[in-house]
């Protein structure tokens, strides 16, 4: 999963005009080569529209863009989980970049969390360049998270504990 919050909602920022999101860069997505991303997920703060744009390259343009698609919200003030029509297949040596717009809501669209102290977490596009928000004064990360297939021949091994002994 592509994560950068701790899960707690502190508030909503923004405008419907605006365009945001998050990005991870290819130096952090080597254990997820072979896999697909799957779905979007969002704190679900705002009763409207979201559109999620998923970029696979260097910068947020036509030629990265690999998949775009429409989800409505309700505000349930909860995590909100959306699969995607399809599977999409990365590039792991590239970037990736989960943008959004919001339409036909109220404004502060933006679920904010705390601040993850990761530049890529909270993403705001002004003019043609995207910035990281806390250059505005808004110090949060956005409540935004991808989500993708598990690798081909992936094993997970574990240890069981009692009492912080191994027993199995």
């Amino acid at each position: 999963a592509f994560i950068y919050d701790d899960g707690d909602y502190i508030t909503s920022s923004g405008a419907n005009s605006y365009n945001w999101g998050i990005k991870i860069p290819a130096k952090d997505l080597a254990t997820f080569s072979g896999t697909q991303i799957s779905s979007v997920e969002i704190y679900d703060n705002y009763d409207g529209k979201y559109t999620f744009k998923i970029y696979n390259g260097d910068e947020v343009n036509n030629d990265n863009l690999i998949h775009t698609e429409a989800f409505n919200t309700t505000k349930s003030n909860t995590f909100v989980r959306f699969e995607l029509s399809e599977k999409l297949d990365f590039d792991a040596t590239k970037d990736i970049w989960i943008t959004v717009k919001s339409s036909n809501g109220k404004d502060a669209p933006i679920p904010c969390g705390n601040f993850y102290n990761e530049p890529n977490s909270n993403l705001i596009k002004i003019g043609n360049k995207w910035e990281s928000a806390t250059i505005y004064d808004m110090p949060y990360s956005w409540l935004l998270r991808a989500y993708t297939t598990t690798p081909e021949n992936y094993t997970l091994t574990y240890n069981l504990y009692r009492n912080n002994e191994v027993i199995a």
